[in-house]
């Protein structure tokens, strides 16, 4: 694994109860699993068949409800795990995963939250992933530092309670030790520099106390620096100070200067990044809520971005992962799609790798899925 290739994968997440599957489409070999967090009900295995098919179901006894989710390997043996996140004023949960679609679920840590955000990545340089869980108001979020076997040890990081909707992780001012960057509610948005322990000084982005809810780290510019796009949400017409979506690009000591990413307002609720168009520049995805179709913001190299609605059908997102879903080397979009206690199909938009999507309903199920995660979770078909 490359520098750079480290550097993306930190920034950048049962018994099945087979329902009727839902066709992608004819010739469609979907490589990638899938796992949705339901805010009112079971949290979804996804899982392809090898003929361009999901067959859902739920993940396993124990995990319904939750607010957010992430995969990774966090007991070393080779299989995805899920943890997802809970509440409110609730422990956390590890799903163990044996490589086969099943999985055991228990409690993570002493310290009941209300979680609305999940990143997982090495945060001492231990070998084993660690957990980074982002809070509601009047909480502080949490470092849960893994032991490789799926336990973990976890403690308040010292930044500023308030609402977090977004944790990233990925090394920002360029020595060699993770860092945490949280998207907030009404306060300033903070990163906070690592020293390579687990250990955490945390300081605010910009002044903006934007209504952020989702933000993703990568190199923008291609000055070798992390760079960070905000998700912002746009909740009363401000004309004074509107809520644009934004992109922060970094001087590779910590600090950002930020600009809006395009001129309109929207109610963005996460962001992606990938090269949607296999132009060498990254492109961001921002999932929109109650305000018509999600948008592709494409890069032009030097931090700035062309967006465009991806998906004629208006729908309500509240998540999103990139994935090659059809195995032909193009990113792909997957859209958690809420609107809580209504709910709304989960989408999958395919690319042909020059900006253009093809979108459809990946589940035949109404879900208020509130986010998703992607893996390969059962053996290849």
């Amino acid at each position: 694994m490359t520098a750079a290739t480290h550097r993306l994968l930190l920034g950048a997440v049962a018994a099945l109860l087979a329902l009727p599957p839902t066709t992608m489409a004819a010739g469609d070999p979907l490589k990638a699993d899938l796992v949705f967090s339901n805010l009112t009900g079971a949290d979804q295995l996804c899982l392809r068949d090898g003929t361009g098919e999901y067959v859902c179901g739920d993940l396993a006894e124990g995990a319904a409800g939750a607010r957010a989710i992430a995969t990774g390997d966090v007991n070393g043996d080779g299989a995805l795990d899920v943890v997802l996140g809970r509440g409110p004023d609730q422990l956390n949960r590890l799903c163990r995963g044996d490589g086969a679609g099943s999985f055991t679920c228990s409690d993570i840590g002493t310290i009941p939250a209300t979680t609305s955000a999940i990143a997982l990545g090495d945060l001492n340089g231990d070998g084993t992933l660690d957990a980074v869980f982002g809070t509601g108001a009047h909480q502080r979020s949490q470092v849960c530092l893994g032991d490789g076997t799926g336990k973990f040890a976890c403690d308040e990081i010292d930044s500023v309670g308030g609402e977090t909707h977004a944790v990233a992780i990925g090394d920002v001012n360029g020595d060699g030790a993770p860092d945490i960057v949280f998207a907030r509610e009404g306060t300033p948005s903070q990163v906070c520099l690592g020293d390579g322990t687990g250990a955490f000084t945390c300081t605010a982005i910009s002044p903006n106390a934007d209504d952020t809810f989702g933000i993703a780290l990568g190199d923008v510019n291609h000055d070798g620096k992390l760079d960070a796009v905000l998700a912002n949400v746009e909740r009363m017409p401000d004309r004074a100070n509107p809520q644009h979506n934004r992109v922060c690009l970094g001087d590779g000591a910590g600090h950002f200067d930020c600009h809006d990413v395009s001129t309109g307002s929207y109610r963005s609720t996460a962001v992606a990044l990938g090269d949607l168009d296999r132009d060498g520049n990254l492109d961001a995805v921002f999932a929109n809520t109650n305000q018509g179709s999600s948008q592709a913001c494409f890069g032009d190299g030097h931090g700035d971005f062309d967006c465009r609605r991806i998906d004629p059908k208006d729908s309500s997102s509240s998540g999103l992962a990139l994935v090659d879903l059809d195995g032909n080397r193009t990113l792909d979009i997957v859209f958690a799609s809420a609107i809580v206690h209504r709910g709304e199909h989960n989408r999958a938009c395919l690319g042909d790798g020059h900006g253009a999507f093809d979108c459809r309903d990946i589940t035949a199920d109404l879900f208020d899925s509130s986010g998703v995660a992607t893996g390969k979770l059962t053996p290849p078909r």
